[in-house]
């Protein structure tokens, strides 16, 4: 009996101590292939102009930005100019902080990112903060946790200006239905825990 209860207190402080594990990424064709499934938004469907929100099939957008479309809108930041390396249709100056919102959970999300000014640009997952390398040609980042989440938050700092921004294009993520969603650490911990108070109970009927 005492056993079955220091195991099932084990349990429940070691679930207490768990922490979700967050791999960052800044390979694509490796982001991609541990991810296994997902989606890549193009953002090819854009029309040009300033917005603060910006609805998607899976997600919604909040934050300033500038849809780009055409070289009118944002220039020539072609690699072939002697740019940063984005293509037109499509894709976005993103200003300051943004938050994606999922209408499902994922566990893994990237974007192509890139600025031509010095800049510091960070994701954020609640209170985890995951920096990007900074580039002044087209990169990527990418992370991918064990704990699902529908919210993340990226920001950008531009040194020596009075406006921050970052191009980003092709937001890539692992969209999947709840039934699958799979159970944090922490979870699989408390189960065992109350397994085992479980199982107390049942010796002391």
């Amino acid at each position: 009996m005492r056993s079955a209860v220091l195991l099932g207190t084990a349990a429940l402080l070691a679930a207490s101590a768990a922490q979700s594990a967050t791999t960052g990424y800044t390979s694509r064709p490796g982001f991609e292939a541990a991810l296994g499934a997902y989606t890549i938004d193009t953002l090819g469907d854009l029309t040009s102009g300033p917005g603060t929100s910006l609805s998607r099939t899976d997600y919604t957008l909040t934050g300033d930005f500038y849809r780009c479309v055409t070289v009118s809108d944002c220039g020539d930041n072609s690699a072939g100019s002697g740019g940063i390396g984005f293509e037109y249709p499509g894709y976005l100056w993103q200003y300051t902080a943004h938050t994606f919102t999922f209408a499902s959970a994922i566990t893994g999300f990237g974007m192509d990112f890139g600025n031509n000014s010095p800049y510091e640009m960070t994701l954020e997952i609640g209170d985890q903060i995951f920096s990007a390398i900074p580039s002044f040609s087209k990169s990527f980042f990418g992370i991918l946790s064990d704990t699902p989440f529908t919210s993340l938050t990226v920001n950008v700092q531009e040194f020596g200006l009075a406006f921050t921004r970052v191009l980003a294009d092709n937001y890539t993520y692992s969209a999947i239905p709840a039934s699958q969603v799979p159970l944090p650490a922490t979870g699989l911990l408390l189960l065992g825990a109350a397994a085992a108070l479980s199982g107390l109970r049942r010796k002391r009927v």
